[in-house]
């Protein structure tokens, strides 16, 4: 498909979305919004091993990203964090705008999407294995400790309680090595760039590794614990 031809597909799935009211009683036109999102991400999909046609679509797709990515777009959180995903993770390096959603999603996290934890992860971590250098040199605002924020308010929250951050699907352990993972890959893919947070890690790690009583977590802990010996 060539490029003029797909940049109109994707505007006219674009602008199907657009008119689409959003009525959350309205069952009907939920679901052709749904699948109008799901179609962006299946053409977005189809086009990451072309990288002069990935660029062109995401230019296309800012505006209904940069619509969505909030409490009003909720009901389609999981497509836009999936597109996201696709955006960090398929192109050739990750684009400015994308790089400016990285506060956004830290925020939502905090604020109006706790429990989609599990779909923020592969992008957050694609902002750590793909872009580390940009990663470790932005200081306003500080990346690293964006996210750092994020996996301490989880590890040390108390495995016996609820949490708000913690939906119906899934467990405090199981946000625990979410948090974990993220934490490790910082340390593996930022070595030499993040040597004044290593102790905080350490810190957090051995303070869950005290309360913990899931296995698995405790191997992500573990983990934690020997890369920061290892610095």
């Amino acid at each position: 498909m060539k490029l003029p031809h797909m940049q109109h597909v994707c505007a006219t799935v674009w602008f199907k979305f657009l008119s689409t009211p959003f009525h959350e009683s309205d069952e009907e036109s939920a679901c052709a919004a749904v699948s109008a999102m799901r179609a962006l991400n299946t053409i977005l999909y189809g086009c990451h091993e072309s990288p002069e046609i990935f660029v062109q679509i995401e230019l296309v797709l800012q505006p209904l990203v940069n619509r969505m990515l909030s409490r009003d777009g909720v009901e389609y959180v999981g497509e836009i964090f999936e597109m996201i995903a696709s955006l960090t993770y398929w192109s050739k390096e990750i684009s400015p705008f994308v790089w400016s959603l990285l506060p956004r999603i830290c925020h939502a996290f905090h604020t109006w999407a706790p429990e989609y934890m599990f779909h923020m992860l592969p992008i957050l971590d694609n902002y750590i294995t793909r872009g580390s250098k940009i990663l470790c040199a932005t200081k306003n605002p500080n990346f690293v400790e964006m996210i750092f924020v994020i996996c301490q308010k989880i590890l040390d929250s108390n495995d016996e309680e609820e949490h708000e951050f913690v939906g119906r699907l899934y467990t405090p352990d199981s946000y625990a090595r979410y948090a974990g993972r993220l934490l490790d890959s910082m340390l593996q893919n930022c070595s030499g760039q993040i040597d004044d947070w290593v102790p905080h890690f350490m810190t957090i790690a051995m303070k869950k590794l005290v309360s913990s009583r899931n296995t698995e977590v405790k191997l992500v802990l573990f983990s934690i614990i020997g890369s920061c010996d290892s610095r």
